[in-house]
């Protein structure tokens, strides 16, 4: 396998710009396709040179970034070690891709030692968000946004469809959550998502906002 150093050395050599640029395993993941000005010649370029690394553009892959960015903004400081999970579930694959040139963009550390963390990233996502938020309002509680302390939620607005979408675009093994549903919860989404559209997200706004007034 060629080392990461000598893959960075490549790519800045031809005026990418790594910090929207993932790299996993054998594998490039472009985050933003503009920003990263890893134009096709250039891709090329390096193909030439390192043949055997994949070069994937994914347009479902870019939004997801685009939106964790969002998050990650507020979330995360320069020198943040951060403990993330690094099983085969697919959460915690998009996790340590998204965040993966977040070493380069705001030198934070990624790391599977929970020991040594500042903080850790959660893989909870937009489904498992309103999940439980329907879930206290069910229960008659008040519904409201509970994070714990020193942990970061990148995926906290994206829909577990769009990894999945994603995912299986790629060759990257990984191993399906089968979640424990409650048919409650679940039956009352999935009647709301067929009457309002992009209901899962109105939920989510709608709670933060209420967080905030």
């Amino acid at each position: 396998m060629i080392l990461k150093n000598t893959i960075l050395k490549q790519l800045n050599i031809q005026s990418v710009d790594t910090r929207y640029v993932s790299i996993y395993k054998d594998t490039l993941h472009i985050n933003n396709y503009k920003f990263a000005k890893f134009t096709k010649k250039k891709q090329e370029k390096f193909n030439q040179k390192y043949p055997e690394i994949k070069i994937i553009q994914s347009k479902i892959f870019q939004k997801i970034c685009n939106k964790t960015s969002k998050n990650l903004k507020t979330q995360i400081k320069p020198r943040d070690i951060i403990y993330v999970n690094k099983d085969n579930r697919p959460e915690n694959i998009a996790l340590q891709i998204i965040l993966e040139p977040y070493q380069r963009k705001y030198g934070i550390k990624i790391t599977d030692n929970i020991n040594e963390k500042t903080k850790i990233a959660n893989s909870q996502t937009l489904d498992q968000t309103t999940h439980t938020y329907i879930e206290q309002m069910l229960n008659g509680e008040k519904i409201q946004d509970i994070q714990e302390k020193n942990t970061i939620y990148p995926l906290k607005n994206i829909p577990i469809q769009w990894v999945m979408e994603w995912l299986m675009k790629t060759s990257i093994c990984y191993q399906e959550d089968k979640y424990l549903k409650n048919d409650l919860e679940d039956s009352l989404i999935s009647f709301l998502e067929i009457h309002v559209p992009n209901v899962k997200e109105n939920i989510l706004r709608s709670v933060e906002y209420l967080e905030k007034n």
